[in-house]
């Protein structure tokens, strides 16, 4: 059956379906069918094995085959004709895009995407009589159909797991209400998405009342076709989706008998999967669930987990429908602690490139564009090479040698930056120091480290330290001897040493090669997208971690590196400010600090510039409430990457 499955169909010559009887045992038979989606739909099909079912009992009790109930396919074609050019199908497009306008991009419970798989990865269940029963008079209570229960139970566990607030579910809806396809097996279903707003502050009851008040409100527009809104929306192709998992609810009950035979349906495919699908059938009184999701995505162990955390979260709402929503049970990790979306290394999409080779490259596509901006200077991608270029033969000339270490002892700046290319450019490795460290750490450090040379400046020179290695100072540069030309280090030498806090006894000197730094700045780049057009925002100092993040990734993708400057950390509100007026696109923020500016944002002390589109956090373990507040103040309009990972 499977291998059944898997042949891909031409829709122009091939069968749309297939048929066998397959014979297991003495009193046993599997009827596999396979139909193509274009042909017919679920409840199709329930039509279908019904009419075949009745067929066959009115035979076996040797009675004639009772007239057939179907309806002609012709008049089904006649009504979406009349549809597509009526006033109703306008009306209906309207109503889509006005309600869709904002919608953020839709959440998922798996960091990666992929195309729609023909082959899923399935975990079934079944949801015990004694519950359904228990859901079935919840909803009496709350004055609601029990789908409407459900459905806002697996938006509430998505909250909850992905910290969104702003939700578009994927919801196949029959279509045939009202319309000679009730009487039809033929493909009318439609995938319709449901945007329903979620906060930890709202009650599960409050919350089915809305889900179902939306359902009311979008199932008169259910017949404008979702292929047909996802090109309106421009969001065909590159990964983009309408909705996020999609939730198919089927109450029609397939239980049926073959004259005195009983038969169980088991639903082998329900056709390719995007993301993730929530396949829930009635059988009898008991509910059936299949969680269906694209490998590309999930593991069978992830759909598992997550099917537990929702139905756990099922069954306290049911207990307690007041409760709020984010006082729902905890949920139940992952192999690594996660619950919501957990970044998962994955293949690059191309070969590693050293960092240098990067940085040449987009200086020579784009020479005039703004490489690194420090107040009202700027200095363009060619400025910087150049720039990188007489530090880098001066300290060739200066007999510096491929794998020697060079120290910095420069504050954030353009010539911090310039510094750090000429170093690599030499062959040599770079070590930041902090100027503003007492001169016993910066002198513990080079005595450690003994570094071939130290650049500086004549206004920043240490005065405190003794031992200094021979200096070379960038407002004298051209007091130093020069060499014809530099190029590129070729083999994977050292590319920089930076030292830990020494909270836990001495600094410990971290030696990191450029193979190294070229494979994290490639899929750095390929998880954050940072390209041409971005600005990113330096936080950090040269001396610390954060900062091989912020210039690399900057300097190898063409973006802008807009340096910080001290006056911005006078206030939160001065701060986004301040990445306002720069037109800062990603920030890359400590932990500690980001705390700080989610709470004036979730007290409305200030709002995020207009022009952020992700923020990246790090440096210690983000409080998961913060995170909540964060997504409830800022919902999906910003990413948001925590770095550090759980708390």
């Amino acid at each position: 059956m499977q291998q059944n499955l898997n042949q891909t169909v031409n829709l122009s010559t091939d069968r749309l379906f297939a048929q066998a009887l397959i014979h297991i045992a003495p009193e046993r038979y599997f009827w596999y069918q396979r139909i193509h989606h274009v042909a017919i739909d679920g409840y199709g099909t329930s039509l279908l094995v019904r009419r075949v079912a009745e067929i066959y009992t009115a035979l076996s009790q040797g009675k004639a085959a009772p007239p057939c109930p179907f309806d002609r396919l012709q008049a089904v074609l006649e009504e979406d004709s009349a549809y597509q050019t009526s006033e109703q199908r306008l009306g209906d497009r309207a109503y889509w895009l006005a309600s869709l306008a904002d919608a953020p991009e839709p959440i998922s419970l798996s960091s990666q995407t992929a195309p729609a798989s023909a082959d899923c990865l399935r975990h079934s269940d079944n949801l015990p009589a004694e519950m359904f029963n228990h859901l079935q008079r919840v909803a009496q209570q709350l004055g609601r159909a029990w789908p409407d229960v459900l459905l806002a139970t697996i938006a509430a566990y998505l909250h909850r797991a992905t910290g969104a607030t702003d939700l578009t579910l994927g919801l196949p809806m029959m279509g045939r209400l009202g319309s000679a396809a009730i009487r039809v097996p033929a493909m009318v279903m439609n995938i319709v998405p449901l945007r329903v707003m979620v906060s930890p502050g709202i009650s599960f009851s409050r919350l089915v009342a809305l889900t179902g008040d939306r359902l009311r409100d979008i199932r008169p527009h259910h017949r404008y076709r979702y292929e047909q809104l996802r090109r309106d929306l421009r969001r065909v192709g590159g990964g983009r989706r309408l909705f996020g998992p999609v939730v198919n609810i089927m109450p029609f009950d397939y239980a049926i008998r073959f004259g005195n035979a009983p038969a169980i349906v088991h639903n082998v495919s329900a056709g390719p999967v995007e993301d993730l699908a929530i396949n829930i059938r009635t059988q009898g009184q008991a509910i059936k669930l299949e969680v269906d999701g694209n490998p590309a995505c999930y593991s069978l162990e992830d759909l598992v987990r997550h099917q537990q955390n929702w139905l756990a979260g099922l069954h306290a709402a049911l207990e307690h429908p007041e409760q709020l929503v984010g006082t729902s049970p905890a949920l139940i990790s992952g192999p690594n602690g996660a619950t919501g979306n957990v970044i998962k290394g994955e293949p690059l999409n191309s070969p590693v490139q050293f960092v240098l080779d990067r940085f040449i490259q987009q200086a020579q596509l784009q020479p005039q564009a703004e490489a690194v901006i420090e107040g009202d200077l700027s200095l363009s991608y060619s400025e910087l090479l150049h720039c990188a270029q007489e530090i880098a033969s001066r300290l060739v000339a200066a007999g510096v040698k491929p794998g020697q270490l060079v120290a910095i002892y420069l504050p954030r700046s353009q010539d911090a930056i310039a510094a750090i290319l000429g170093i690599l450019l030499s062959g040599a490795a770079y070590l930041a120091l902090d100027p503003e460290a007492l001169p016993a750490r910066n002198a513990s450090l080079l005595q450690d480290a003994r570094p071939t040379l130290l650049i500086t400046t004549t206004a920043q020179e240490p005065q405190s330290i003794s031992e200094l290695p021979p200096q070379i100072w960038l407002d004298r540069l051209d007091e130093f001897p020069t060499t014809a030309s530099v190029s590129p280090p070729a083999d994977n030498t050292l590319a920089y040493v930076i030292y830990t806090s020494g909270s836990t006894g001495n600094p410990k000197g971290v030696m990191v090669d450029h193979l190294a730094l070229a494979s994290f700045v490639a899929g750095a780049l390929q998880r954050y997208g940072v390209q041409p057009g971005d600005r990113l925002l330096q936080f950090a100092a040269p001396h610390f971690d954060a900062s091989v993040e912020e210039i690399f990734l900057t300097l190898c993708s063409g973006a802008t590196l807009v340096l910080r400057e001290e006056s911005m950390l006078q206030s939160i509100p001065g701060f986004l400010r301040a990445c306002e007026k720069q037109q800062i696109t990603v920030l890359d923020l400590p932990t500690a600090f980001w705390h700080e500016l989610a709470f004036c944002l979730i007290h409305g002390q200030a709002s995020l510039p207009n022009s952020l589109r992700m923020v990246i956090i790090g440096g210690e373990a983000a409080h998961s409430e913060r995170v909540h507040q964060w997504h409830e103040a800022v919902g999906n309009r910003v990413t948001l990457l925590n770095t550090y990972g759980p708390e």
